[in-house]
């Protein structure tokens, strides 16, 4: 159980409520629509806002000419965002942001589920040393999924002399109250740093009061920082006194030291609580981070203490501070506010005038304890009540109680004391976290500190027919059957049916001329987790699907699904039936898109997939992790937006990836199942494809796989052999030595030579690696050029391809890694014949791939790369470019080759 002061146990507040919002426009994409208000002034080089129209501006237009990404900023007046909810983070920062001891006050970034969120998304990168300076941000309210802070989601630039109040909350890892998170060298489209040039991370003379809150179940939250993973990160003579309500390594200044230096700098939360490493000063501290001259209030309430403990008095004392080398000269002065009748002292930077009181001792430290719940919800209104009040563990009767609506830790003054009972809380939002802090008082006089929890208003029905999320998924039978799926926002939809024509009869006809044939199916209605928050069902979906069988091999069909009833049918889509084993085939073939709020890489790249080569495309072919979050249906909409067009004009596949989720995957795409899930093979033209799962990797469910694959291949006569799932067994990545990776060519690769595969179609390591692997040692054979491809002919050993990534979450690099202690791999990535990464660089861009089957025994595998321009979604940073070619040929005359 967590300590005292931390919100409701899960099991609490998921049984009351189930929150989301899904509303008729919940499948459109983003609108980046910005103000046309006034531009930032340009004086002397500087950009000086002085307005919340300016600061709007700049939001919405970072990056143009009006707002360089390199600019000098400088506030020249207060400004407060009271009311304003359209505020966009900025995109990459390059330049500085200098307040000019200014405040932004009530700023809202209202993002929850969305990754890396923050007044900045990113300050800098690991190239570029952007600055922030001389800002104070005062009841700031952030909300976001993974990587959210009040300044920044990453840092790789410099904090210095800010300070926020208010809130961070957040679904996902890496949470503070000044950054998110501290990233190694490269994330995203970034290249690997010059060591000499390469910016350092800097959190200086900073501090943060803002109330830290995880609302999932996820790791790294700090007051300070969630995770600094950078060797070079330095947080130096800080501190950090808001309450902290983590989860997993959570800590009053960070919560997961991996890496850089903490030192001179003070933990004063009030409370630091979490269920697992949660610690006073720093969650956790791995042998690459240092903790130097840290102090902990050693009143604090938290689970376990580090740091140097600290009483009251030494808080409020500039000895301690000056001890710690703080520079009471120009960086930091004592200010004084009268606290319970007394004057007292406490640090505050200098330059701003007055600034909050910042430490709370007493309100966490009360013997008092109780649970606030909601009793009741709807999609704008909450009926919070109190319950289970004990006083030093015994059970005690509650009076009066004060409840109050704030993100924020409230203050004491001007409480409405109300008898005990429930209290109804309306005009909320659909599917929205708010968080209740109350008091109690006791028959005995006796007044408790704050509790604190969050609570979500249900989310609201939609009456929106429309399908989408529409799917043709190939079946085991793909020449005459198919398997089509859709959801609607309407949950009362239960007539689904497709209908369904040769589309050789419907050129030149509209939709009401078209005679098609109506083939029923079923839905069902499920709740879902919209965002990135797995404790919260915060969305409900009506899933349909239809089985369509008794089709024409070859053939080419057109489809509309929707409601019967609703009369309501989504535009037409197609695809062709499988082909015989004596025709040419091609399928698109791509891996790991792994969307999160954000699908400008993959559109780029499926656009350009569609343009050059679709209309040979047969099927579509994903090698799994389409979203990062695989229980997050907002995610999948998000992946959807991308692959839609594509999804319309053909049939699917996807393996099951180690991000996906079978809970999404079932019922969005309704793949076969033979000995476990998104486990089965199907025959086309003259290959037969087995499909396996890789988050099966126990030693008894890789070996019932291996066993099922046997059984399987002993059944085909075709030529080509090819066998795909996610997690790539050679691959020339830092996976190569994961537990599941090694246990995977354990069972797996010496049945794959035995049964003669010809090619293993990967995804998992986000670049790419291909090689002709036998015993774990390269068996690439004599190469010849044809048509300037390489050109191998009768391989006796498997063909390994991971084509890199469709998306932009990560790349990988190599590693160092001891062979001996592995099975069936050959030290220094000597087994690997061609890929795109060292130990030290990794080409970041996109790609996919065409692979080609011939009825003459060819098939070949063309790689294209790219790298999507993120400030021009019809643009390219690096156009599209054939990256690799290759040819396999099986010269026999028919069936496999011999043993």
């Amino acid at each position: 159980m967590r300590v005292r002061g931390r919100r409701l146990l899960v099991a609490i507040w998921m049984a009351v409520v189930l929150a989301a919002v899904v509303t008729p426009t919940a499948f459109a994409g983003p609108t980046l629509a910005g103000p046309d208000d006034e531009r930032p002034v340009l004086v002397d080089g500087v950009y000086e806002i002085s307005t919340p129209e300016q600061l709007l501006f700049l939001s919405h237009n970072y990056g143009s000419d009006d707002a360089p990404r390199t600019g000098y900023y400088k506030l020249t007046a207060d400004i407060d965002m009271a009311g304003i909810t359209d505020y966009q983070p900025f995109g990459r920062f390059y330049g500085t942001f200098d307040g000019g001891y200014h405040s932004i006050s009530n700023l809202l970034i209202d993002r929850p589920g969305v990754g890396t969120v923050g007044f900045f998304t990113h300050l800098g990168d690991s190239n570029v040393q952007a600055v922030i300076k001389n800002t104070a941000f005062r009841n700031i309210d952030v909300r976001g999924g993974q990587t959210t802070g009040a300044v920044a989601g990453m840092l790789w630039g410099t904090i210095e002399n800010v300070y926020t109040t208010g809130s961070v909350v957040a679904s996902d890892h890496s949470v503070g109250g000044l950054a998110g998170r501290i990233p190694e060298d490269t994330s995203g489209t970034i290249p690997e740093p010059d060591p000499a040039e390469a910016a350092v991370p800097t959190i200086r003379n900073s501090y943060s009061l803002a109330h830290v809150q995880e609302v999932g179940e996820a790791d790294s939250q700090g007051g300070l920082v969630g995770r600094a993973l950078n060797p070079r990160t330095v947080i130096e003579n800080s501190f950090a006194a808001g309450p902290i309500d983590g989860y997993n390594r959570v800590g009053g200044l960070v919560g997961d030291l991996r890496a850089g230096v903490l030192r001179n700098s003070v933990a004063a939360n009030p409370i630091v609580s979490g269920e697992s490493s949660v610690n006073s000063a720093y969650g956790r501290v791995l042998p690459e981070g240092t903790a130097e001259n840290v102090l902990a209030w050693a009143g604090m309430v938290a689970p376990s203490f580090n740091g140097e403990p600290v009483d009251e008095a030494e808080l409020q004392s500039e000895t301690t501070y000056e001890s710690l080398g703080w520079d009471f000269e120009n960086a930091w002065e004592l200010q004084t506010a009268t606290v319970d009748g007394a004057e007292v002292s406490y640090p505050a930077l200098r330059g701003f005038g007055h600034q909050p009181y910042p430490f709370d001792f007493t309100s966490f430290s009360s013997p008092i304890e109780f649970t606030i719940a909601a009793t009741k919800t709807t999609d704008s209104s909450l009926t919070v009540d109190v319950s289970d009040v004990t006083n030093e563990d015994a059970p005690a009767r509650a009076t009066e109680v004060a409840i109050v609506q704030s993100e924020a830790m409230p203050g004491d003054e001007g409480l409405n004391w109300k008898p005990v009972g429930p209290q109804i809380f309306d005009g909320l939002k659909p599917a929205t976290k708010y968080t209740f802090w109350a008091k109690v008082r006791l028959d005995t006089g006796e007044e408790s500190g704050w509790r604190f929890a969050p609570l979500y208003t249900k989310y609201a029905l939609s009456d929106d027919p429309k399908p989408a999320h529409v799917s043709a998924t190939i079946t085991e039978d793909p020449a005459h059957t198919v398997t089509i799926n859709w959801e609607t926002l309407d949950i009362d939809l239960d007539h689904s049916a497709v209908q369904i024509a040769l589309a050789s009869k419907s050129k030149g006809k509209g939709n009401d001329k078209l005679t098609f044939d109506t083939v029923r199916g079923t839905n069902h209605v499920q709740e879902v987790h919209m965002s990135a928050n797995e404790g919260v069902l915060d969305g409900i979906r009506n899933f349909h699907n239809v089985h369509v069988d008794k089709l024409k091999p070859d053939t080419e069909y057109v489809y509309r699904v929707g409601d019967l009833e609703a009369n309501a049918w989504s535009p037409l889509g197609s695809f062709r039936t499988a082909v015989a084993g004596n025709q040419d085939f091609s399928f698109l073939y791509y891996t790991d898109p792994q969307v999160q709020d954000d699908n400008a890489a993959f559109t780029r790249n499926m656009r350009t997939a569609e343009e050059e080569h679709g209309q040979e495309l047969a099927f579509t072919l994903a090698a799994g992790d389409l979203t990062e979050k695989g229980y997050a249906e907002g995610q999948m909409d998000t992946f959807y937006g991308g692959a839609q067009a594509g999804l319309f004009e053909r049939t699917f596949l996807t393996v099951q990836g180690n991000h996906d989720r079978d809970e999404l995957l079932n019922p969005h795409f309704n793949l076969p199942d033979t000995v476990f899930e998104n486990v089965w093979s199907f025959d086309y033209g003259d290959a037969h494809f087995a499909v396996l799962n890789s988050d099966h990797y126990s030693p008894e469910e890789l070996a019932a796989q291996a066993e099922w694959l046997r059984r399987d291949m002993a059944r085909t006569k075709k030529t080509w052999r090819i066998v795909t799932f996610h997690k790539a067994m050679y691959a020339a990545t830092d996976h190569v030595d994961d537990a599941d990776i090694d246990a995977m060519r354990q069972y797996w690769a010496p049945v794959f030579e035995q049964l003669r595969i010809d090619l293993v179609i990967n995804g998992h390591d986000h670049s790419f690696s291909r090689g002709f692997v036998k015993g774990g040692q390269d068996a690439t054979p004599a190469a010849t050029m044809s048509d300037g491809r390489e050109a191998f002919t009768d391989a006796t050993a498997p063909l390994y391809i991971v084509n890199g990534t469709a998306g932009s979450s990560k790349w990988y690099k190599r590693i160092q890694y001891d062979a001996s202690a592995l099975h069936n791999v050959a030290p220094d990535y000597s087994f690997i014949d061609k890929s795109d990464t060292t130990y030290d660089t990794v080409l970041q861009e996109q790609s996919y791939s065409i692979v080609r089957v011939t009825s003459d025994g060819e098939l070949t595998i063309d790689t294209y790369f790219m790298k999507y321009d993120r400030n021009n979604p019809d643009g390219f940073e690096t156009e599209p470019y054939l990256y690799d070619s290759i040819e396999l040929t099986d010269s026999h005359d028919h069936g496999r080759r011999p043993s």
